[in-house]
């Protein structure tokens, strides 16, 4: 996946784009002010992938994510860094999927983040 890390992203519009805006925007026509996580990625593959500039995209993602308040309403939980939802390095399966512990330790945080996407 490093490779894949640090290639420029060639699409700024694409059609999974246009199908998350009108999510949301189905969501909120509901009353429903969804939760949207960030993930973490294990702390070495994410040294790994910021080392060959995943940074830009990182930084690119969320800054679209922050430019999607101005016309929706959802909970942005950013979790990309395990201190974050206070997970452990060992509750990974691989680089970006984690096991049932950080599982869990992820959904303690959301609800306390965010308690109202919840109800």
């Amino acid at each position: 996946m490093v490779p894949k890390a640090g290639a420029p992203s060639p699409y700024t519009r694409t059609r999974a784009k246009r199908f998350f805006e009108r999510t949301l925007r189905l969501f909120n026509r509901h009353g429903v002010e969804p939760a949207l996580v960030i993930m973490p990625y294990h702390p070495t593959a994410l040294t790994a992938f910021r080392a060959v500039g995943w940074g830009a995209r990182e930084q690119a993602f969320k800054t679209y994510l922050k430019g999607l308040r101005s016309e929706y309403r959802f909970h942005l939980l950013d979790y990309t860094e395990i201190e974050s939802f206070h997970g452990g390095p060992g509750a990974f399966y691989d680089g970006s999927h984690v096991k049932a512990a950080n599982a869990r330790r992820i959904l303690r945080q959301a609800v306390k983040d965010a308690p109202g996407a919840f109800l």
